[in-house]
């Protein structure tokens, strides 16, 4: 027997690597780290008055420890529509976290037609990759779904978020209608920016995880194949096609418009922040962990175990004499008042 190509053995290797991720839960003092970040990241978004920034960040805290110092007294001080806004939602990707803004009606009447056009660019995504692998996927959304093996990619096309560019991923599984094992790894550079997401999910897939949340359409109808060193992927989404009709009766389902919304300004690192928090959030073992440490005053930030209390000293019965009872100038009288 031949041995097996270096290159077929790197991609298997990557692919168990994704799946063996999925057992890997982040350690307390890791979850703690992220907080700390996650926090400090959110008071300085809203020192500078980007309110919905700060929310989507706090929220991911309050996700993983809701009584994390300074957590509360930050919300209480968040805009009350700004933290309505940034919900999540059964829609997931699709329901963008785009603030109000304010615009003149001239931009609002020049940006109506980019809106539409951009509109119908979201309805339909494909991806033409290369790398190594052999996978293979069919979906009717996310609840209906088959889809199996291993693969490293990088490919172009036009991705979801309105992302004309390059897209890599590293994903590997085993998925039979809305469940089964899977480990994702991806990024996007292109006309939208940067976007990274991973996420490792052993059980049923849900609108409400963090991958649907932040990088793939739960709801899309599509298909991929890679076989070997070439790929391709198409999918087609039905709650843009939605929006889009919406849009030309003045309904912006999606929250997408560029005449009424801006995007977040949040970078890459705030972006990984949320998405690691999320994961964090989503596993109850992760969760249990972290608060046990906690309660166990091994972290940082959590409060020192109360003291055990100290046996009472016995006290032995005695009779105080009269030439041994206090003394008035013992118990010095209380000044008179002024």
């Amino acid at each position: 027997m031949s041995p097996t190509p270096p290159k077929l053995t790197l991609t298997l290797l990557a692919g168990v690597s994704l799946l063996l991720a999925a057992c890997v839960n982040r350690p307390p003092d890791r979850v703690e780290e992220l907080l700390g970040q996650a926090l400090r990241s959110a008071e300085s978004h809203h020192e500078f008055d980007n309110e919905a920034e700060a929310v989507v960040l706090a929220d991911a805290v309050y996700a993983v420890d809701p009584r994390f110092p300074g957590l509360l007294d930050l919300r209480d001080e968040l805009d009350p529509d700004a933290r309505s806004t940034m919900k999540r939602s059964w829609l997931g990707m699709n329901r963008k976290h785009r603030p109000e803004v304010q615009r003149p009606v001239w931009a609002q009447v020049a940006l109506w037609l980019p809106d539409r056009v951009l509109d119908l660019m979201d309805v339909v995504s494909f991806d033409v990759h290369f790398g190594f692998g052999a996978y293979a996927d069919v979906h009717v959304t996310r609840a209906m779904q088959v889809a199996g093996g291993m693969r490293t990619t990088g490919g172009i096309g036009l991705h979801d978020h309105r992302s004309l560019g390059l897209k890599s991923q590293a994903e590997a599984g085993l998925t039979a209608i809305a469940a089964g094992a899977h480990s994702y790894g991806g990024g996007l550079v292109g006309t939208s920016g940067a976007l990274a997401a991973s996420s490792s999910t052993a059980g049923l897939h849900r609108p409400s995880d963090p991958l649907y949340q932040s990088f793939r359409d739960y709801w899309a109808v599509g298909a991929s194949a890679t076989a070997g060193i070439l790929g391709a992927e198409l999918e087609f989404h039905p709650a843009q096609l939605v929006d889009f009709f919406g849009g030309w009766v003045g309904l912006d389902l999606l929250r997408d418009d560029f005449r009424h919304t801006r995007s977040l300004r949040l970078d890459i690192v705030d972006r990984q922040l949320v998405t690691e928090l999320w994961r964090v959030g989503d596993s109850s073992q992760a969760l249990a962990a972290y608060h046990s440490a906690k309660q166990r005053g091994e972290l940082a930030y959590a409060p020192a175990p109360p003291p055990e209390p100290e046996p009472a000293a016995a006290v032995e019965d005695e009779v105080v004499t009269e030439d041994e009872s206090p003394t008035q100038a013992e118990f010095p009288a209380a000044p008179a008042p002024e």
